[in-house]
């Protein structure tokens, strides 16, 4: 009786050391199992960081005004044509040879608030950046060409830009220089353009010009020698042309 007691209390030592190495050894092999997979998510993690070289091009943010410079969309603000709405403003990028194009809002006041570009990649951006301009024309001159009404392109461009010496010339509202004559500086614009660039939505179909000139074509007030013609499809009457101050 006293054997089988002590061979039964031996048993059961043994069954118990063995079930203790089994949960060691489950622990250990779970500890192992989690670990490889905390390493094999530390590498997918660290697989996909984008880390920078010294080759990356990484671009500048712009704020709203150096969109509206850089795009040269000034005009939009300043032709007093267009108002509350989203435009798609296309313009020629000669480097690429392809149309390049950006959207931008115009609140009711006529004036910019939006301009995205986020079509185009940093490189196209730089690019068109880069444009090329033709070289600056000679300015035409006329006596008291500044003032001749049957020279502007519409009523509306010779009542708002015409040269008037009692009046200041402002950048909201330039006047041509006196003696410049008007009508062949928008030939030159439109016939030899340093950019055209075209303006489309539901409300407006216009297309603007843009030509340099080797002199000031405005008044001392607002001297420029950067000359726009806007051509407005929808409003044909409401076609204008003046000087970019």
């Amino acid at each position: 009786m006293k054997k089988i007691k002590k061979g039964f209390i031996w048993f059961t030592v043994m069954s118990l050391l063995s079930l203790s190495n089994l949960i060691v050894t489950n622990d250990a092999y779970a500890l192992a199992k989690n670990g490889l997979r905390s390493q094999v998510a530390l590498n997918i993690t660290t697989a996909s960081v984008n880390t920078p070289n010294d080759t990356d091009v990484v671009p500048l943010a712009m704020s709203l005004q150096e969109k509206i410079e850089t795009y040269d969309l000034a005009a939009i603000e300043t032709s007093g044509l267009i108002f509350s709405d989203t435009l798609e403003f296309t313009d020629w990028d000669e480097i690429t040879g392809e149309e390049f194009t950006v959207f931008v809002t115009v609140n009711a006041s006529g004036q910019i608030t939006y301009v995205n570009d986020g079509a185009h990649s940093p490189q196209q951006i730089d690019a068109f950046k880069k444009k090329k301009r033709k070289r600056p024309a000679s300015v035409p001159t006329k006596t008291n060409g500044g003032f001749d009404a049957k020279d502007f392109i519409t009523d509306h461009a010779y009542t708002k830009h015409k040269y008037d010496p009692s009046i200041k010339s402002t950048s909201s509202k330039t006047q041509y220089g006196k003696n410049v004559n008007v009508k062949k500086l928008r030939e030159i614009t439109m016939n030899e353009a340093d950019d055209v660039k075209k303006v489309r939505s539901t409300k407006y179909n216009v297309t603007f010009y843009y030509k340099s000139f080797k002199n000031n074509i405005s008044t001392s007030d607002t001297p420029t020698d950067r000359h726009v013609v806007i051509i407005n499809n929808s409003v044909p009457d409401r076609s204008t042309q003046y000087p970019m101050f």
